[in-house]
């Protein structure tokens, strides 16, 4: 079915199923949960090509919906963002997935993400997510206690939009600072460790961990550095 513009939505209602579905080359979005839509599972799906000319719609987009489920589905060459949360409760797993080439529209200030994450508790776990225009994963201010585990995150910021304009310059995962560009998130990009850790934003502006060498001899791996207490090392 078709709703204003987009391939599949779902309006309402709660712990539906998309399973085997290919979805794609519309003008608005692939697939569209809103309106308070919960607990939905959107599974080993095909989505690609949507969002044609309209860098503001994405391949899966999350609106105002509540916890959902995406797996083993491959999100492909849209003009926005491949999947965007950005207005969800949050609760959402994104799990062994492959997201590539996002934000490949012609337009300028479009949305360029790979996975956008709002609300919280998010998981995005063992997923592909590689080449696109933006950033690979992009948290927005407002989001907190997001898991993001055993992905494989390249090539993003790094490749050309469909105007020619590029590489963007933008980084693999991005936590956004208050006031920061939800859309295509504000160079340079990358959060700068602070004392204390003590300032507000996506994840609460996490201090990343600093590693200083890693050194594999006589069978044993040591590795140095430094990170906030609590945190695992992958």
């Amino acid at each position: 079915a078709r709703s204003g513009g987009d391939n599949a939505r779902a309006l309402g209602g709660d712990a539906g199923i998309i399973r085997n579905c290919l979805i794609g080359f519309a003008a608005g979005n692939g697939i569209a949960l809103t309106g308070g839509s919960n607990a939905w599972q959107i599974l080993e799906c095909e989505v690609r090509g949507n969002a044609i000319g309209q860098g503001a719609r994405d391949g899966i987009a999350l609106e105002a919906s509540g916890a959902a489920t995406v797996r083993g589905c491959r999100i492909e060459s849209h003009e926005g963002p491949g999947i965007d949360a950005r207005t969800g409760s949050g609760a959402v797993v994104f799990e062994n997935n492959t997201v590539t080439s996002a934000g490949v529209g012609a337009g300028v200030g479009v949305e360029t993400p790979g996975i956008r994450l709002g609300g919280s508790g998010n998981r995005v776990d063992r997923n592909v997510i590689a080449n696109h225009f933006g950033a690979g994963v992009l948290v927005v201010p407002t989001s907190g206690s997001n898991t993001l585990t055993r992905n494989s995150i390249f090539g993003n910021g790094a490749v050309l939009n469909g105007g020619g304009a590029g590489p963007s310059g933008q980084i693999g995962i991005d936590l956004l600072g208050v006031g920061q560009d939800e859309a295509t998130g504000t160079a340079p990009f990358v959060t700068l460790n602070d004392p204390g850790d003590a300032d507000v934003g996506a994840n609460g502006l996490l201090n990343f961990p600093v590693l200083e060498t890693a050194v594999l001899s006589n069978g044993s791996f040591t590795l140095t550095g430094w990170a906030r207490p609590g945190s695992a090392i992958e």
